[in-house]
């Protein structure tokens, strides 16, 4: 056939190494087999999304012989209904007359049977060369979709691609830097100029300073490890797993992990400078920010917050929308975490609500309040918007480093003499976490695994286990909390966010799930830990004073937890609508005539020549 987009011949039909690609054991056996039920109406098929003429006539040719067969097949049924019903009357009649018209029955059902029989198997042949040209078909399409993908490569190299394909996209800006480069550019002097303001503070291991050396930097003999391995396990936590996990998408791995090393790095610093801000509040003492690994320890806790929030807007925002939403993230979560922690003495060692359960509000907020922009972005019909085998792979990596330096990520900031607890419970919510996500997995997707529950639910247990509760339950309550997280997380993936993205029309959807994850998760946190420091009722935690463990006394203490619980949902979600509505104020001043293409690398990143673009044929507005 001619491509009339580059002017150039391209072979309609596939090599015929092809065609013996996809064949079925069971393929000889076909037309002796029963035709299965008439799928759903409203389910979607694979072909739904290709406008061609002659491959809808291939599906409407299938779907009419299917019907056709489904008639014979209850034509089958009612004669046998009918023969067995005749066999009942005939037993009133006499022993001879029975025999010989039960006979006379018999062979009349033969006939009648083996008709049918026939007639199925000519139509099910029918069928079957029906689907095997269907299947040539798509193959064709697939081999000449690859041949213009190709031909557009090596027209790019010569110069010779039409200006309305992707010569703009292409072409080398005319500004050394952009909009994003400015900004960014601008922050990055700021915390430059910002870190003139810190130091180190001097050695001591005195008591009554107001820094102990030993205690902020080391550690003491009461902790598991020292702060800088604590550190080390939380910063391969966030670059590699939060990278590897977001690294789902099959055409957005540069973006998924090269931009969570960006946004990473850079809240690391801002989060650092405004916690210490917020600390020199406390204190009402204005001084140097003093560096300590400690401290090093509470800013990657924001640099993770707002890579939790990143994966519901994954594929969505362009780098400057996505460096405003760490500036202004990374604000709220240091004013949340001076209110919870400093100010109310809230505990929370693992961040179960001032990072999981305020980053998963904030991210509704900001798909709320961005809904309009992400209504009417372009849809992608060849489906970039999916993972493939290998992108999976890589996203269950990220789960895995995830889930083997969860406890150091709960326990890094626990009381001294609690650590061992809070590791401990954490380990087991995380095995009881995988082993429910694969069991609910199975149960609710009809006996097979969705490679994406296993990814997401089975860290629900960390989550479940970072808030206060951590450090004063019994193992059991660490095995439930685990369960009911990934139990909730499968749910939300399952129904919960198919039935929200259906209904808001596709203006609320979350790419990674988020909320699944660490919405439900973080809420079963805040909730554990509020009943488990409630009913504690005990002067001594494992003999240890409950002076040592929490700031208030017990039940004080679980109302200070259920205050952290309702800030850290208010702050979270309408921080998040304020936010998104800038980043839609950006959006709007900044995009061009035509939205940016979604769920893609080649929109801001150089990609090899081999990288499958999305095509403007493949794009509907």
């Amino acid at each position: 056939g001619i491509n009339a987009e580059y002017g150039v011949c391209c072979c309609l039909s596939p090599p015929k190494t092809m065609e013996t690609q996809f064949r079925s054991p069971y393929e000889e056996k076909f037309i002796e087999l029963p035709e299965p039920p008439a799928p759903p109406e409203g389910l979607k098929r694979l072909t739904d999304d290709i406008e061609d003429f002659y491959l809808n006539g291939l599906e409407n040719y299938i779907s009419k012989l299917g019907e056709h067969i489904r008639t014979i097949q209850s034509e089958e049924t009612a004669r046998m209904v009918r023969f067995t019903k005749q066999l009942e009357k005939l037993k009133t009649k006499s022993s001879k007359r029975r025999e010989d018209a039960e006979e006379d029955a018999r062979q009349e059902f033969q006939q009648a049977i083996f008709s049918i029989r026939r007639k199925r198997k000519h139509y099910r042949q029918m069928e079957r060369d029906a689907l095997n040209e269907r299947r040539k078909y798509l193959e064709s399409m697939e081999y000449q979709k690859s041949e213009q993908e190709v031909l557009r490569q090596k027209l790019l190299k010569l110069g010779a691609l039409p200006r309305n394909e992707h010569a703009e996209k292409d072409a080398p800006s005319k500004s050394a830097f952009g909009p994003f480069g400015f900004v960014f550019f601008i922050f990055q002097v700021g915390l430059l100029l910002a870190f003139i303001g810190t130091d180190f503070f001097d050695f001591s291991l005195s008591s009554d300073s107001p820094h102990n050396y030993f205690l902020d930097n080391v550690g003491t003999n009461l902790r598991l490890d020292n702060t800088y391995t604590f550190l080390i396990h939380i910063m391969v936590m966030i670059f590699f797993g939060f990278g590897f996990l977001a690294a789902w998408l099959k055409k957005y791995a540069y973006s998924s992990i090269g931009y969570t090393f960006m946004i990473a790095a850079f809240t690391f610093q801002y989060v650092f400078f405004f916690n210490g801000l917020w600390i020199s509040i406390y204190h009402d003492h204005w001084d140097d920010v003093s560096l300590s690994l400690t401290a090093f320890i509470e800013a990657a806790y924001g640099a993770a917050a707002v890579l939790v929030t990143f994966g519901a807007v994954l594929g969505k925002v362009s780098p400057l929308e996505l460096l405003i939403l760490a500036v202004c993230e990374g604000f709220l979560y240091c004013l949340n975490y001076y209110i919870n922690i400093r100010v109310l003495e809230a505990s929370d060692p693992g961040g179960g609500m001032t990072i999981h359960l305020f980053a998963a509000f904030y991210s509704i907020g900001v798909t709320f309040a961005m809904s309009s922009a992400f209504a009417n972005q372009k849809t992608i019909k060849s489906d970039d918007l999916n993972s493939n085998y290998r992108s999976d792979l890589f996203a269950l990596l990220g789960t895995m480093f995830l889930f083997v330096f969860f406890p150091s990520f709960n326990c890094a900031l626990a009381p001294n003499g609690t650590q061992h607890r809070a590791a401990i419970n954490t380990i087991l919510g995380l095995v009881t976490s995988c082993i429910f996500s694969f069991i609910v997995s199975r149960t609710f997707r009809r006996k097979h695994f969705d490679i994406r529950d296993i990814q997401n639910a089975s860290l629900a247990g960390g989550i479940a286990l970072g808030s206060g509760h951590s450090i004063v339950i019994v193992p059991a309550a660490a095995l439930l909390c685990g369960a009911v997280a990934a139990t909730l997380c499968v749910i939300g993936n399952v129904w919960i966010s198919p039935w929200l993205e259906r209904k808001s029309k596709g203006r609320l959807s979350d790419a990674r799930g988020v909320f699944n994850l660490h919405g439900y998760s973080g809420i079963v946190a805040g909730i554990a830990s509020i009943v488990a420091i409630a009913i504690t009722g005990e002067n001594t935690l494992y003999h240890e004073p409950v002076g040592d463990v929490f700031q208030h006394s017990i039940p004080d203490q679980a109302g200070y937890q259920s205050a952290c619980f309702i800030i850290s949902i208010g702050i979270g979600f309408f921080g998040g609508i304020i936010t998104g509505g800038i980043m839609w104020a950006i959006r709007k001043g900044t995009s061009g005539p035509e939205p940016p293409t979604p769920y893609t690398d080649e929109e801001h990143w150089v990609v090899p020549s081999n990288f499958q673009r999305t095509l403007k044929s493949q794009v509907d507005a």
